[in-house]
C-alpha cells in the first residue's frame, strides 16, 4: 500500500513538473514574440518607414519617397502635381491631396499598389535589401496613432505594412526577388506569341572585324553582361556581370514597340542607345529596332532588329485552327450521331512513333496482339501495302480498352528502338511541334521522338472521316503467323535452364574412408587462410556500405530501413575475363543496373534544350542537388584550402539551385542532395586522396582543421559538412553522402532511383566539372536522361564549367541536355502541373 502511495505520488510530481515546463516554455515564447519583433520603424530601422526619403518608380514615374508613390496611387488626379520641388517634403504632399478624390477602385487595389511600392523600393537599393534581410524571421509591425489598416494601434490593426514588408523579405532571403519584381513592377509578358524575337547583331564600332548575330527567343527577359550564363556575354573591363536586360513587357511604355523594352540594371559604366545612356538605373525604356545598344565603354556595339511579323504568322496560325475546330463542331452538331461515332473512334486510336523506317503492318500486328483486336494500320503518307517512311503509324483498334492497354507498350524496345506509343487526340500544348535548330517551326529533321504535329493530327482526322484513299483497310482477322518474339522472350532463351530437383531422395553419403586425392587435398567443411580473409574483407565491406546507406539516406524508407538496406544492397559483379579468353554470358540479368522506364502517365513538362527539347514525366523526374555544403562554398572549407575563391561560387549558381528547388517542391517531384563527407576515422577514404603524392600540404588535407569553427574537412558531423541554407533539404527528401566525386559510388543511389521508378534527372550543384559531371556520366552509364541547369551550377574556373556544358550537349547530347538558366526549368514544372 505504500509502495502504491510513493508511486502515485512520484507520477503527481512528475506531471506537475512537466506542466511547469510547458508553462515556463509558452511565457518564453510569447515573451521572445513581444520583445522582439520590430515595431518602430525609426532609427536603425527607419528603412522600413514610408516617409523615408528614398526613389521608387510606380506607374514609370519617379517619386521622392513611398509615401509619395502611395499618393499618387491612391490620389492619380493628383500624381503629376506631386513630383514639383515644392512637394517634396510629405506634409506638403499630405496637404496637397486632402482637396482630391480617391481613385473608384483604390480599396480592392491599394495592397497591390503598396506591394508593388515595396518591392521597387528595396530594389533600387543594396543597402535596404540587406538591413531587411538581416531583420531575420522577427515579426514587422508598423506601430502608430492613427493608421489601423497599414499598421497597428495600441496593438490593434490589420499590419499591412508590415505584412507586406515580411513578404518581401522572404522573397530576398530565398533569392527570388528580382523575378518577383519583374513580374509585379515590371509586367513581363508570359504569353509567347506577345513575344517577338529579336536579334542583335554585334560588331565593332569602326566597322573591322567579324559581325555575330544572337538571337533571342523563348523568354520573357534576357541578360547582358560579362557572366558565361548570360544570353549575351560580354567581356570588356567596364562591363558588370550582369550589365544590362532586355525583356518582354506589358507596360504601357513598351507598347510603341511590341512590347520590348530595355534597362540598366546598375551598371557602373551604363548602357547607350544611339549614344544617349539611360538616365535610371533599373528604369524601363522601349527598344525599337535599327537602334545601337552599347554597354559600358565597349568598343562593340548591337544594332537591335525585332521581328513583330512572327507575331502575326502566330495569330494566323492560331485563326486557321481555330476556324478548323469551329467547323468541326458545326458538322458534329449537324450529325450528332456520326460525331459520337467518329469520337469512339478516335479514343480506340493511338500514334505509335519512333519506329524503324522499314516497319510492315504485320510487325505491328503481332507487336499489338495481346492488346486487343487490330481494326486498321495506317502509315501517313504511304499507299496500302506500305511502310512506315516517316517512322510514324496509327493503329485503330476495336475499343477504347485495347488502346489503353496498347499505350503501356510505350518505352518498350521493338526492332532496337524505343517505341512512342500514347493517344491519338492527346496534343503537345500549344497546338505545334517543338522547336527545332532550322528556320521553321517546327523540330530538326530526324528527331522523331516528338513526331506528332500538326500534319500527324490532320491525318488521322482526314482518316477517321474515310476522305484518305491511299490507304486499304486491315482484313478483320489478323493471318495466322508467328508474332515477333518480345524481350522478355528471348531473355528466358539466352538465360541457362536450372537443374530440375530430382523427385527420389539422394542415396545417404559414402562414410567409407576411400576419397580421391581432390577431397583430402580439400575437405568440405574447412577454409584455407587466403579464402578466410577474403570473406572477412568483403563482409567489412558490405557492412561499411550498409552503415553508410543507413545513416545517410532518410526519407518515407525509414520505418523499414533495416529490410530496404539489404534489398537495394549492390549485387555482385561477374570477375573479369583474363586477357585473350573467350568473353562469356553473364548469368545476371543487366536489367537491375539500369534506370526504370520513364512512366507514361501523369502531367510532362515540355522543356526546351540543347541540343534539342526534352520531355520530362513528373513521376519519373528526380531533382539532383550535388554537394551544396560549406566545405566548399565558405572560407574555411576544403575549397578554401584549395585556394579557391570560395565566394564567386556562392553566387554564381545559389540563386538558380534555390529557384530549382522551390519548383521541384511546388512541383512535388523527388529531390535528391549529395555531400561530399566521410566516416570520422576515414576508413572509406581511400590512400590516395588521403595522403597521396597528389594531395595537399599537410593541415589542408581531409579530415585537417584548417579554420576553427567549420571542424574537420569533409568529416560528417563537422560545422563545415552543413548544407548552405539556401539549398538545405527538408523532411522527406533524400540525402546521401557519398565517399567520392561520384553520386552513384557506394551510396545506393540507384537503387533508390530505381525503387522510385525515375528515369529523368536535372542537376545542379558544384563544382560543374568535377562532381557535377562524374555524376552525370555515372547516370548516363545507368540510362538515366540527364538535363544540367547552367545557372544552378558551378565552377572555381568559369572555363572549366564551359568546357563541361559544351561536352555535354556535345554529338547529339552525349551525355545529356543543357539549360541556361534555372527559371526556365520552373517556368515547364510549373506549366505542366
Amino acid at each position: 500500500m505504500a509502495e502504491k502511495r510513493a508511486q502515485a505520488k512520484e507520477a503527481a510530481l512528475s506531471a506537475a513538473l512537466q506542466g511547469a515546463k510547458a508553462a515556463e516554455t509558452r511565457i518564453a515564447e510569447e515573451a521572445k514574440k513581444k520583445f522582439t519583433r520590430i515595431d518602430a520603424f525609426e532609427g536603425i530601422y527607419s528603412f522600413l518607414a514610408l516617409d523615408l526619403p528614398c526613389q521608387v518608380l510606380f506607374n514609370n514615374v519617379m517619386h521622392y519617397s513611398a509615401r509619395h508613390a502611395l499618393l499618387a496611387a491612391q490620389f492619380p488626379d493628383a500624381a503629376d502635381q506631386l513630383q514639383a520641388p515644392g512637394n517634396a517634403e510629405v506634409a506638403a504632399a499630405m496637404k496637397l491631396v486632402e482637396p482630391e478624390a480617391e481613385a473608384k477602385d483604390w480599396r480592392d487595389i491599394r495592397i497591390k499598389a503598396m506591394e508593388r511600392i515595396q518591392r521597387d523600393k528595396f530594389q533600387r537599393s543594396e543597402d535596404f535589401r540587406k538591413k531587411l534581410k538581416d531583420t531575420g524571421d522577427r515579426d514587422l509591425v508598423w506601430e502608430n496613432d492613427e493608421d489601423t489598416f497599414w499598421g497597428a494601434t495600441k496593438g490593434r490593426g490589420q499590419n499591412h505594412l508590415g505584412r507586406v514588408l515580411m513578404e518581401v523579405r522572404g522573397t530576398i532571403q530565398d533569392d527570388t526577388d528580382f523575378h518577383s519584381w519583374l513580374f509585379q513592377c515590371c509586367e513581363l509578358e508570359s504569353d509567347p506569341v506577345r513575344q517577338p524575337p529579336v536579334e542583335l547583331t554585334e560588331g565593332k564600332d569602326d566597322g573591322t572585324g567579324e559581325k555575330q548575330v544572337h538571337k533571342l527567343g523563348g523568354k520573357e527577359y534576357y541578360r547582358l553582361g560579362k557572366l558565361p550564363s548570360n544570353a549575351v556575354p560580354a567581356l570588356h573591363p567596364s562591363i558588370s556581370r550582369e550589365h544590362a536586360l532586355i525583356l518582354h513587357s506589358k507596360a504601357e511604355v513598351a507598347r510603341p514597340t511590341g512590347g520590348v523594352a530595355v534597362m540598366d540594371l546598375g551598371s557602373k559604366f551604363g548602357t547607350h542607345l544611339d549614344g544617349r545612356r539611360l538616365s535610371n538605373a533599373f528604369v524601363m525604356e522601349p527598344l525599337k529596332s535599327g537602334v545601337k545598344l552599347k554597354l559600358g565603354a565597349s568598343t562593340r556595339s548591337y544594332q537591335v532588329s525585332v521581328n513583330l511579323r512572327s507575331q502575326i504568322e502566330e495569330l494566323e496560325r492560331q485563326q486557321r485552327e481555330l476556324m478548323r475546330e469551329v467547323q468541326t463542331i458545326d458538322q458534329d452538331a449537324a450529325d450528332p450521331v456520326q460525331a459520337a461515332k467518329r469520337m469512339a473512334k478516335e479514343e480506340a486510336t493511338c500514334f505509335v512513333g519512333n519506329l524503324e523506317y522499314d516497319t510492315e503492318k504485320a510487325e505491328i500486328l503481332g507487336l499489338f496482339q495481346d492488346c486487343g483486336h487490330v481494326e486498321e494500320v495506317r502509315f501517313p503518307g504511304q499507299e496500302a501495302g506500305g511502310k512506315a517512311v516517316k517512322g510514324i503509324a496509327f493503329v485503330v483498334f476495336d475499343s477504347a480498352m485495347a488502346a489503353r492497354r496498347a499505350c503501356g507498350l510505350s518505352g518498350e524496345s521493338f526492332k532496337g528502338r524505343r517505341l512512342k506509343v500514347a493517344p491519338a487526340t492527346d496534343r503537345p500544348k500549344g497546338g505545334k511541334g517543338e522547336k527545332g535548330e532550322g528556320k521553321g517551326k517546327g523540330k530538326d529533321k530526324g528527331e522523331r521522338d516528338h513526331d506528332r504535329g500538326d500534319d500527324s493530327r490532320q491525318f488521322l482526322r482526314d482518316m477517321l472521316d474515310g476522305k484518305w484513299e491511299r490507304g486499304v483497310a486491315l482484313p478483320s482477322r489478323s493471318p495466322d503467323r508467328e508474332p515477333p518474339r518480345r524481350r522478355e522472350e528471348r531473355r528466358e532463351e539466352r538465360r541457362p535452364r536450372q537443374r530440375e530437383p530430382s523427385p527420389e531422395p539422394s542415396p545417404p553419403r559414402d562414410r567409407s574412408r576411400s576419397r580421391s586425392r581432390d577431397a583430402r587435398k580439400e575437405p568440405k567443411g574447412k577454409e584455407n587462410r587466403k579464402a578466410k580473409k577474403k570473406r572477412k574483407r568483403r563482409w567489412e565491406q558490405e557492412q561499411l556500405q550498409r552503415e553508410r546507406f543507413g545513416q545517410h539516406c532518410r526519407g518515407p524508407w525509414d520505418a523499414n530501413r533495416g529490410e530496404r538496406r539489404d534489398a537495394m544492397a549492390p549485387k555482385k559483379r561477374p570477375a573479369a575475363s583474363p586477357a585473350g579468353a573467350a568473353a562469356k554470358q553473364t548469368k545476371e540479368d543487366p536489367e537491375p543496373n539500369f534506370a526504370a522506364a520513364a512512366s507514361a502517365k501523369g502531367p510532362k513538362a515540355e522543356l526546351e534544350a540543347l541540343p534539342k527539347p526534352v520531355t520530362l514525366p513528373l513521376k519519373s523526374t528526380a531533382l539532383v542537388c550535388i554537394d551544396f555544403q560549406k566545405d566548399f562554398m565558405e572560407v574555411g572549407g576544403f575549397g578554401h584550402a584549395l585556394g579557391n575563391d570560395v565566394t564567386k561560387l556562392s553566387e554564381e549558381c545559389l540563386p538558380g539551385a534555390a529557384t530549382l528547388l522551390a519548383a521541384a517542391r511546388s512541383a512535388k517531384i523527388t529531390v535528391v542532395h549529395t555531400k561530399e563527407a566521410h566516416r570520422e576515422d576515414l576508413r572509406d577514404c581511400c590512400a590516395m586522396k588521403l595522403d597521396g603524392p597528389r594531395c595537399p600540404p599537410e593541415g589542408k588535407r581531409i579530415g585537417e582543421v584548417l579554420v576553427e569553427g567549420m571542424g574537420r574537412l569533409l568529416v560528417d558531423g563537422s560545422k563545415g559538412n552543413e548544407f548552405m541554407e539556401e539549398a538545405k533539404p527538408i523532411d522527406g527528401e533524400i540525402v546521401v553522402a557519398k565517399p567520392g566525386k561520384g553520386g552513384f559510388f557506394m551510396t545506393g543511389l540507384h537503387e533508390i532511383l530505381r525503387e522510385k521508378g525515375i528515369s529523368h534527372l536535372i542537376f545542379c550543384g558544384v563544382t560543374t566539372e568535377v562532381c557535377v559531371n562524374t555524376t552525370m556520366r555515372e547516370a548516363n552509364d545507368r540510362g538515366y536522361e540527364c538535363v544540367l541547369v547552367a545557372d544552378a551550377t558551378g565552377s572555381y574556373f568559369p572555363q572549366f564549367k564551359a568546357a563541361v556544358l559544351e561536352m555535354v550537349r556535345s554529338q547529339g547530347g552525349i551525355v545529356g541536355y543543357t539549360v541556361e538558366e534555372a527559371e526556365d526549368v520552373a517556368k515547364a514544372l510549373k506549366a505542366a502541373t
